[in-house]
Parts: C-alpha cells; structure tokens; sequence
C-alpha cells in the first residue's frame, strides 16, 4: 500500500467512526477498498482508495490535507451516486460530509461575492 492509500483509509476509517457508520476496509490484490453498508445492511457502497486525485505538493501538511479533501470529495460523490438504493440513508450522510468539505475550504467565511467582471454586459 502507498503511503498515499494508507493516508486515505485511515482518514475514511476517522471518517466512518466520527459519524458511527457501519463501515470496513478489505484489500483486493494491491487495491485497498473502503466499505460503508446501509442501516439495514442491505446495501454496500464501494470507495476505492486507488482513484483519487493525488495532489504533490511542497509540503506533507499540504498534500495530507489534500489527500483528506479527495478522501471527502469522492466518497461524497460515491454516496451521491448510491442515494436511488437507500436514498434518506446516504442522502445524508453526503450533506454531513459536505460540511467537511466547508470546513476544509472555509467557505463561509468568504464574505459576500463581489462581481469583478462580466462579460454578458459588452
């Protein structure tokens, strides 16, 4: 496992314990998977280590913190795209990982949007 993967799961597994999903993590040949299942078990979602977006960056903190962003972005888009089976379920728990994503980004505290140029008005 990459220092890279090993960054991820151990970030998914805070992840899963911070908001008490029954989750786990299983590894196919060299490909590390995160599992989460649904309250009624019934349903797995998948969140593949391997296919995220590594950032190389100048720093370890950095590219630790954008590790854990891809780690939120896409398990996000993973339950997103898992909401027609148990849609309340992962519906969810994507809006709470969405807060992450604020958080990570801080973007509530950008203030108002100021319009610096618009094209549409030539």
């Amino acid at each position: 496992m990459t220092n890279e993967q090993k960054i991820a799961i151990e970030y998914f597994i805070a992840l899963v314990q911070k908001y008490e999903l029954a989750g786990s993590v299983v590894q196919r040949g060299r490909h590390p998977y995160g599992i989460i299942k649904s309250e009624n078990d019934q349903v797995e979602m998948q969140f593949n280590a391997e296919r995220l977006r590594w950032v190389v960056n100048s720093s370890i903190e950095d590219s630790v913190q954008s590790i854990k962003v891809d780690v939120v972005n896409n398990l996000r888009s993973a339950l997103l795209a898992a909401q027609s089976v148990d849609q309340l379920y992962f519906d969810r728990l994507a809006q709470r990982l969405q807060g992450e994503l604020d958080r990570f980004f801080s973007f509530m505290d950008l203030g108002k949007e100021e319009v610096l140029w618009d094209g549409t008005n030539s």
